[in-house]
């Protein structure tokens, strides 16, 4: 996957333009199946995913499996290239949701005050962050005459993928954040 990821991003350049219909799904398919890797790319602080950061270096295996990295740079240029369609966007966006539901889901919690660790919302910041402005730059680079379609898919395909009730969080820790995100927001109770 990094040989793929380095052609595609030395073939970009630094200005990313729509990678082909027929390539980019097949691609953001792969990549979302590298949700592990893509999140240490994105959120700060992985001295590992950054030492093996250059085209040169090979993927690894450690005791949590093979892993790959590219520089974030590289992945944010390849990520609106192939976010140029809607699809390919929201299919990334829920692999990065979902992996950063993982993280506040395993969030150690002081016991006193069942407060979070600052840890997890800082790191999701950053991986969710870059997907906004992926789908700013993606969105933008459409035109003004195909930025509506852009969002109005995109919202759609997002919003599909809604639960009709959030499971309980001892079930599924990770299912229950992802929901709680999609759920829409809470007025109170009503009269």
């Amino acid at each position: 996957m990094k040989d793929v990821l380095v052609v595609i991003s030395d073939v970009i350049g630094e200005d990313p333009a729509p990678l082909h219909r027929q390539l980019a799904g097949p691609v953001s398919a792969a990549l979302a199946g590298y949700t592990e890797d893509m999140y240490a790319i994105l959120a700060p602080g992985s001295l590992e995913y950054m030492r093996r950061a250059l085209p040169s270096e090979e993927a690894w295996k450690d005791s949590d499996g093979a892993h790959m990295s590219i520089s974030l740079e590289s992945l944010a240029r390849i990520m609106t290239s192939l976010s140029f369609d809607p699809e390919v966007y929201a299919t990334l966006r829920d692999a990065m949701t979902r992996r950063s539901a993982q993280e506040f889901a395993a969030a150690p919690r002081s016991k006193p005050q069942e407060t979070l660790s600052p840890y997890p919302p800082t790191t999701t910041v950053w991986a969710l962050g870059t997907m906004a402005a992926v789908a700013s730059a993606a969105r933008d680079r459409a035109g003004k005459d195909r930025r509506g379609e852009w969002e109005e898919k995109t919202f759609s395909r997002l919003s599909s993928k809604r639960p009709g009730q959030a499971p309980s969080f001892e079930d599924d820790p990770t299912g229950h954040v992802v929901a709680t995100w999609k759920s829409p927001p809470s007025l109170g109770p009503t009269r």
